[in-house]
């Protein structure tokens, strides 16, 4: 069976977080909320303003700019990081392909 990452070893792997110490990083894991969510359901909306970082730990999502799907992003993968650093609206909706399991951790 396959080891799960933990979420210490998810945002090591992050650049944002890649100069921190493993401290620092397990403060921040402290900070995270684990959410489980439905397919189908929009975790973000390009468009409004946003100030949580979400790290998918289990499932797909899809990343929909104007309406187009231009990724779909699974186990490890992130995003939200632009509402961590700047304050402007999402650049991006991000829905549930499958059902999801995520990390989010706010502002």
């Amino acid at each position: 069976m396959e080891r799960t990452q933990t979420t210490d070893e998810l945002l090591a792997a992050v650049p944002l977080f890649a100069n921190l110490s493993k401290k620092e990083i397990s403060q921040i894991s402290s900070l995270a909320t684990r959410l489980e969510k439905p397919a189908g359901k929009e975790l973000t909306r390009q468009g409004e303003h946003g100030n949580e970082f979400v790290i998918i730990l289990d499932g797909e999502v899809e990343v929909v700019v104007d309406g187009e799907v231009v990724a779909t992003r699974g186990p490890g993968e992130y995003f939200g990081e632009i509402a961590l650093l700047e304050d402007r609206p999402r650049t991006a909706t991000v829905v549930a392909k499958t059902p999801v399991s995520v990390d989010v951790i706010g502002q």
